[in-house]
């Protein structure tokens, strides 16, 4: 399928510009299980905090602690990241639905959905982001409003809608996988630097 081809494209391209072996494949809750030995689909609120007791991992002062995404966000950033592609890159897919994002919903053979959206790490960095495109300006549009609302909710404001992006998407966007590849990232690692700055010239 189009996310398929996309990871396969991504795999190529890292070894061929860092040498390196084939990417590891791993899905989002199999990386969480990995770390933490829990479900980030499944796990409730309480389950997903008690998960970062027992990590160790500090609770921000400003976290929406009634959000599970927020709490998947901060064992993800704080413990799952630092375990993958420490040797070789590894590619983890099939996100939370509710971190869609740009990507389209499947739902998986174990009854939940997942979104159709992959990241590449490698040394414990992120190197890519990639989507399976959401084709439909109706969903998209509705994603963002729902965004939106949870800021309201939150006493954040809202966003301006990207009506321009929108409006393209109501025209037509053909099946396919877009990918965002943070070049200062790879030329970081490529180089052997431990920080993008040096890379990049700034101070």
């Amino acid at each position: 399928d189009d996310m398929r081809a996309g990871i396969d494209l991504l795999d190529e391209l890292v070894q061929t510009l860092l040498a390196t072996s084939p990417a590891v494949r791993t899905t989002y809750a199999d990386a969480f299980n990995r770390s933490l030995s829990i479900d980030p689909h499944i796990a409730t609120i309480d389950e997903l905090a008690a998960a970062a007791k027992r990590a160790g991992v500090s609770v921000p002062a400003a976290m929406l602690t009634d959000h599970r995404d927020e709490w998947r966000n901060l064992l993800l950033a704080m413990r799952v990241e630092l375990q993958l592609g420490r040797d070789r890159p590894e590619i983890v897919y099939h996100y939370p639905a509710s971190q869609a994002s740009l990507a389209k919903v499947i739902r998986t053979e174990a009854g939940y959905e997942v979104a159709e959206r992959f990241e590449l790490y490698y040394r414990g960095i992120e190197l890519a982001n990639g989507f399976h495109e959401l084709c439909d300006a109706t969903e998209q549009r509705r994603r963002f409003e729902a965004v939106n609302a949870a800021r309201v909710a939150s006493g954040r404001e809202a966003l301006p809608l990207p009506e321009s992006f929108l409006a393209a998407l109501a025209e037509g966007l053909p099946p396919c996988t877009g990918v965002a590849l943070g070049f200062d990232r790879l030329l970081m690692v490529a180089l052997g630097l431990n920080t993008i700055h040096v890379g990049t010239g700034d101070a």
